[in-house]
């Protein structure tokens, strides 16, 4: 079995840490400047999100994907359904661009104004069914057995596949939290999309638990953990798809369906935040 030791990669430690850093920087930046608005639990978010993306990467997490199936899919889910929600959450734009030096937060600012290329194709890029679809086309992409063997072992290519997993689900949280933003509309199709993410799962997800045997060549000779058998492992596997992000995702379409509601008790010409 893989030594079940936190490690601590350079190129992790500075992925990780230097958004925090920033986001802390600039939390303190806009509360001097008397802008905090509700940045107490936007920054409790952001910190559980640098921490799920520190668990998913740095502890025990990491070394146990190799030989156990479970294990790496309760690192897929903190990096999609934990780490990328809550990282949204915090709305780390303003805090992360208020804590860059000045030089490079004018630069960055003068790439998002209002008309500028950039923030044009950001604003095209959050629109949910633009957001939804990458995400989940890359989640059926990498679960496809072959292509999922190819990506195991410390690869570039299992690099690459957890970098689109993260990117694509920042990517189809950030209209799903922010859909009041684009107000009616932007909810009423970002629940499809959490529908779709549902059924995703859910189907990958007893397809693995009902399989007769192993589906993934990396684990057919697996000793797993905790004394569980190579098939064993793979049905934990598809539970966890199955059940813990069915229920993130169902919590998301409350949500958005109780601001609907909101939403239709408030007069019109005045808008809520959700």
């Amino acid at each position: 079995m893989a030594s079940a030791t936190w490690t601590f990669d350079p190129g992790i430690l500075l992925a990780v840490g230097i958004p925090a850093l920033l986001y802390a920087r600039g939390r303190i930046h806009l509360a001097r400047a008397g802008h905090c608005g509700a940045a107490h639990w936007k920054t409790v978010c952001f910190g559980l999100g640098i921490v799920a993306l520190a668990l998913a990467f740095l502890s025990p997490l990491e070394r146990l994907d190799g030989v156990s199936f479970a294990a790496h899919m309760l690192q897929h889910l903190l990096i999609v359904v934990v780490a990328a929600p809550l990282l949204v959450l915090g709305d780390p734009m303003a805090p992360v661009l208020w804590g860059l030096p000045a030089q490079e937060r004018h630069g960055v600012g003068r790439l998002l104004r209002a008309g500028a290329f950039p923030r044009q194709l950001l604003d095209s890029a959050t629109r949910p069914l633009i957001a939804g679809s990458p995400f989940l086309l890359i989640f059926g992409f990498w679960h496809m057995p072959r292509l999922y063997d190819l990506a195991q072992g410390r690869t570039l290519l299992h690099d690459l596949e957890h970098l689109s997993f993260f990117a694509t689900a920042l990517l189809f949280w950030w209209p799903v939290i922010h859909s009041y933003r684009r107000r009616r509309l932007g909810t009423l199709v970002a629940v499809p999309c959490l529908l779709a993410a549902i059924f995703e799962g859910t189907l990958i997800g007893a397809l693995l638990t009902f399989a007769g045997e192993p589906l993934y060549a990396t684990y057919r000779v697996s000793s797993g953990i905790f004394g569980m058998t190579p098939l064993e492992d793979q049905q934990l596997a598809g539970l966890l798809m199955w059940v813990p992000s069915g229920l993130v995702y169902l919590a998301a379409i409350l949500r958005l369906v109780a601001q609907m509601l909101k939403e239709d008790q408030i007069p019109r010409g005045r808008t809520t935040p959700g």
